[in-house]
């Protein structure tokens, strides 16, 4: 299983957002970024409600509650939502990109690597030959939003 949600930007400026909205601090990722695991009791909280996009039966992708607030956060700077949802093979991912108040890129969802790359190169993660931006900013180091938190050095 792999399921992450949250936010990817600057290292500095998740910080700054953390701080302001009273979440655990980011776990620094290369290239000077940083991933915020945001769920749905974080969507609830800061949005005051959970409208996540359902795509199939079985697999649900961005919260559409917290496009808004991504958009007003990137006002500083460009922001990264992105969420996989991945078990025993099946499943997909899903991105939005947003900067200076406006959406760049999706939301988009996809059963491939797709969202989250387009999203990361969107951040100049370039990756290489034999690697994509998903691997090279380690994306895959945890498998959910808990062991992130865990790197953090917050509770999970």
């Amino acid at each position: 299983m792999h399921y992450i949600s949250g936010l990817i930007a600057q290292s500095a400026l998740l910080t700054r957002i953390a701080a302001s909205l009273d979440l655990l601090s980011p776990t620094t990722l290369p290239e000077d970024l940083a991933f915020l695991p945001i769920d749905t009791r974080d969507i609830i909280r800061l949005a005051g409600e959970s409208r996540p996009v359902l795509i199939g039966d079985d697999y649900q992708a961005l919260d559409a509650a917290f496009f808004p607030m991504v958009q007003s956060l990137s006002v500083d700077g460009r922001i990264a939502y992105v969420q996989t949802e991945y078990f025993g093979g099946g499943g997909g991912q899903a991105a939005l990109v947003a900067d200076q108040g406006e959406i760049l890129f999706g939301p988009t969802h996809d059963k491939t690597s797709g969202p989250i790359n387009d999203a990361l190169r969107l951040l100049g993660v370039q990756g290489g030959d034999d690697i994509d931006p998903f691997q090279a900013i380690g994306l895959a180091s945890h498998r959910s939003n808990d062991g992130w938190r865990k790197a953090a050095g917050g509770k999970a």
